[in-house]
């Protein structure tokens, strides 16, 4: 007998393969209605087949239950476990990897397959049998498997999706928003929505937000508002792509639409009451963005990468160039007598007289300090240390 007119699964090769049909027994498919040969049929350690010892599904049915559920999972692993759960078949991680393999050698593949839906069935397919193959497993159930945490695997995978998509720039305005704040305002968001979420509170946070509770939690309900919004405009896009099936999701679109408008208006409410847009904003600090208020506020928040290196700027080659081209433009457009230069070498010897006096000075209190960190046993390595000593006075 052949495989049921109307299946979209491909006949395994190593599907049984009945000269004559005449005089063996049979048994009906619970899944197709059809009448087959018990080679049609996996063994079975179910209590629920203990009769014949066979699964009451055909092996064609059970390849596309296991092709659906591995479409429905979007991975080939949690709907083979699925698969296995259904039919109270053992799931066994080591024979699962082997006849991964087996396909990939078979069909000279990579062992990465999970774009091939046709391969991932066959892993399955080549599983199954060398289950029913291997005496070890005769008695095995579903309850004598591995388990396998679903949730948590599809988890992982949005966690690496996400994870592809997140730039260093993502990442450091995370770290940024949870110093200023010293909590995680969306601990309990959506692990997809966080990087939108930090990416937009970390522009509305200043000196003024971060020392009124109040405003604070209310541009972390405006930035959740938003969200919201862009979650809502993404439901009406997809369901205003059809035009046939406008008219059928006309009352889903107005309500949508209802609910976008309330939303919209809770967030322009509580940015007017608390001073946030730029139209009714009346506390926003003078200077607040400029390049000095900006660095000020970093350095605040202990940002490090905010501080800049001056002998790095003081000592480039870009910088001593800049002040060469400089201070020969400078000379070019003076005219200098004798009597300039002589008082500007008097100048220069008087300063050069003073700045080595403060070196000597500097380079003798420096020596004590060493003596005093070293009498009082402070590790010159770890600065820390450092804060509120008392020294002894050395004479």
């Amino acid at each position: 007998m052949g495989r049921p007119k109307g299946s979209t699964t491909k006949k395994p090769k190593e599907d049984i393969k009945i000269e004559s049909s005449e005089g063996k027994e049979k048994m009906e498919c619970s899944c197709c209605g059809k009448s087959k040969n018990l080679e049609y049929f996996y063994k079975s350690s179910s209590r629920m087949n203990t009769h014949r010892k066979k699964m009451s599904i055909c092996k064609v049915c059970l390849l596309q239950m296991c092709r659906e559920l591995i479409n429905d999972s979007k991975d080939m692993q949690v709907g083979v476990y699925r698969t296995c759960m259904y039919i109270d078949a053992p799931f066994l991680e080591i024979p699962f990897l082997s006849a991964i393999e087996e396909i990939c050698v078979q069909d000279e593949l990579r062992i990465d397959i999970s774009d091939d839906i046709d391969s991932q069935v066959k892993v399955f397919q080549k599983y199954m049998k060398n289950i029913n193959s291997l005496n070890q497993y005769d008695t095995y159930t579903f309850e004598n498997g591995e388990s396998l945490d679903t949730k948590s695997i599809i988890v992982k995978k949005e966690e690496k999706e996400i994870a592809l998509n997140t730039t260093s720039r993502d990442k450091q305005n995370e770290i940024d928003v949870i110093t200023m704040l010293g909590y995680d305002p969306f601990d309990t968001e959506n692990i997809k929505d966080r990087k939108y979420l930090f990416n937009r509170l970390v522009d509305m946070l200043d000196d003024s937000t971060l020392e009124d509770n109040l405003l604070l939690m209310s541009i972390i309900e405006i930035v959740k508002g938003f969200n919201q919004v862009d979650k809502i405009n993404e439901g009406i896009s997809l369901y205003t792509t059809d035009v046939i099936q406008l008219t059928k999701n006309n009352g889903s679109i107005k309500s949508l639409i209802d609910t976008k408008t309330n939303l919209m208006k809770s967030i322009l409410k509580t940015a007017e009451d608390n001073g946030i847009s730029t139209k009714f904003n009346t506390t926003k600090s003078k200077g607040s963005g400029t390049l000095t208020g900006i660095i000020k506020k970093l350095t605040d928040i202990g940002l490090e990468e905010s501080k800049i290196n001056l002998y790095d700027i003081e000592t480039s080659q870009a910088m001593r160039q800049i002040a060469d081209t400089s201070h020969s433009s400078i000379m070019s457009q003076l005219q200098l007598n004798e009597s300039d230069y002589t008082d500007m070498l008097a100048q220069q010897k008087d300063m050069i007289y003073n700045m080595d006096s403060k070196l000597s000075m500097l380079e003798e209190e420096n020596r004590k300090l060493k003596i005093n960190m070293k009498l009082n046993g402070i590790d010159l390595t770890n600065l820390e240390d450092i804060v509120d000593c008392d020294f002894k006075e050395i004479e």
